[in-house]
């Protein structure tokens, strides 16, 4: 947690520096504000896994949270281009 303090911190300074440049202040509070909330979205949607006993979220969407906890590979949760099926 204290990570995503200290990230939050590194960004507000980052917006005093390019106060002019607004698509980037507004690009990186975006970035900020997904990291901070994902964080304890995969950890409740972990915990919600266990009490459920797999039954609630997908056992296949923990499979992906897991693999990508590992890996930070963001390609598990896109498509593929030739027939809309999700990659495993």
């Amino acid at each position: 947690m204290s990570l995503c303090a200290g990230a939050a911190i590194l960004f507000e300074i980052i917006h005093n520096v390019v106060k002019e440049a607004t698509l980037i202040y507004d690009y990186l509070k975006i970035v900020t504000r997904l990291i901070v909330i994902l964080y304890p979205a995969g950890s409740a949607f972990m915990n919600m896994s266990a009490l459920t006993n797999g039954v609630f979220p997908p056992l296949g969407w923990i499979t992906k949270i897991k693999a990508f906890n590992k890996d930070l590979d963001l390609e598990r949760f896109t498509y593929n281009n030739n027939n809309g099926q999700n990659n495993n």
